[in-house]
């Protein structure tokens, strides 16, 4: 996971490291077999490698080892040195979830161009058979929004943009074909500019303000 989320897997490498890196966690039965160094970027770096069920079943898992065990059945906010609580005492280990929760599945992440959220990327995830997500983060310009609910086909995306900001929107949707924000086609509403259809999303960029986004 290290090699892949850092860049220090050579590239024409990186697909078999990815390959490998599934087959382990396939071994494990998708628990968590990490440590105090991986644990942090497991769940959201196997998102952004294009594995965002996978990281929901580590997520979800309500066996021992997991997040879930560790807190219900064994009472460890604060982790130790392995999974069952015993041995030398480690930092918080239950904070890269909530980091996921925010990062991934309601995808408000600072754009890296433009750092401390002048340029604001909104990139949800959906995963595993969660039907929606609300959740919010108070940046220096204000409150950025990004909630999402599904209904079998269909999507609803909602968003805030604070004053001064500008955003990058992806819409988990195969194809933009369709999208209306605020019951208007999406394309031709003011503030909105559809920029391509990639990454399974259909992207658009979008100024400050509140947009409600349907297919």
């Amino acid at each position: 996971m290290v090699s892949l989320y850092f860049g220090l897997a050579p590239d024409d490498k990186r697909e078999l490291v990815l390959r490998r890196l599934v087959e382990r966690i396939a071994q494990d039965k998708d628990h968590l077999s990490t440590g105090f160094v991986a644990t942090p970027i497991l769940l959201t770096g196997l998102t952004e490698l294009g594995h965002p069920e996978l990281a929901w079943r580590i997520a979800t898992q309500p066996t021992f080892p997991s997040f879930i065990d560790a807190v219900l059945n064994r009472g460890n906010t604060v982790m130790k040195e392995n999974w069952d609580g015993g041995l030398v005492q480690m930092p918080s280990l239950q904070g890269p979830i909530g980091t996921w929760f925010y990062h991934s599945l309601a995808g408000i992440r600072p754009d890296p161009t433009s750092p401390g959220f002048k340029k604001i990327i909104l990139k949800p995830e959906l995963a595993g058979d969660l039907s929606w997500v609300k959740a919010w983060h108070d940046c220096p310009y204000g409150r950025i929004i990004s909630q999402w609910r599904r209904a079998g086909d269909k999507l609803t995306f909602s968003c805030t943009i604070p004053p001064n900001t500008t955003a990058t929107v992806y819409i988990p949707v195969s194809s933009a074909t369709g999208i209306t924000e605020s019951g208007k086609p999406a394309a031709r509403t003011p503030g909105v500019k559809f920029l391509r259809q990639a990454d399974g999303a259909a992207i658009f960029t979008v100024g400050s303000g509140s947009y409600v986004f349907a297919n």
